[in-house]
């Protein structure tokens, strides 16, 4: 009786204090694809994660491939980083290494924030195809379009070495990526998330820039 009872609370009405069934899915499905990647993802892993019925996959986002698609547009707007960066950008009172600085901090902190960044670059850069060309034309090749101006600017004033601005922020990001999400080296950097965060900062800072 208990177990009939339990099976009908969990497919009612869900609670208004508890997010929505669409933001339930997208959050789980960040979390399951960065870390297991669009193959080893199942939809009921997604489903049971978010806490709704897995037929509501099909009913909001028609199938696997969509509830991807979507996740990317919602990594895609990322408003922390946005502002970050226009703050960056706009800010004529710094200098240009200091901005360069700054953007490697943001760089690194959306890599916290949001796993999906570089847990997506991880699982997804060794297989060309559909998924990585919606990563790079919705989520990376934007970033990279933003960042260009103050890339391009930190090679005239030498503080970036003369290298091409693409390869400058491909190798950044690369470094990035896999220090941030590769678990075998956070754990040879550190284990608590701050000071891994403080560590690969100065890091990429020392690396990077002159």
């Amino acid at each position: 009786m208990d177990g009939e009872s339990g099976a009908r609370r969990r497919t009612g009405r869900r609670p208004k204090t508890v997010e929505s069934g669409r933001t339930a899915l997208l959050r789980a499905a960040m979390h399951q694809f960065s870390r297991k990647g669009y193959d080893g993802t199942s939809l009921r892993a997604v489903a049971d994660e978010a806490g709704v019925d897995m037929a509501l996959i099909n009913r909001l986002f028609g199938s696997k491939a969509g509830l991807w698609s979507a996740m990317i547009d919602l990594a895609a707007i990322h408003e922390s980083r946005n502002a970050a960066l226009r703050s960056i950008k706009d800010d004529t009172g710094m200098s240009v290494r200091q901005r360069l600085e700054l953007f490697i901090e943001v760089v690194v902190d959306v890599a916290i924030d949001l796993p999906v960044f570089p847990g997506l670059l991880l699982q997804e850069a060794s297989i060309p195809g559909e998924r990585m060309d919606m990563l790079m034309d919705r989520l990376i090749g934007p970033f990279g379009q933003d960042a260009m101006p103050l890339i391009e600017e930190g090679i005239r004033e030498k503080v970036i070495v003369d290298v091409a601005p693409s390869v400058f922020f491909s190798l950044l990001m690369s470094s990035i990526t896999l220090a941030m999400a590769a678990p075998h080296h956070r754990r040879m950097i550190s284990t608590d998330p701050v000071e891994l965060a403080n560590i690969v900062k100065a890091a990429a800072k020392a690396i990077f820039l002159r």
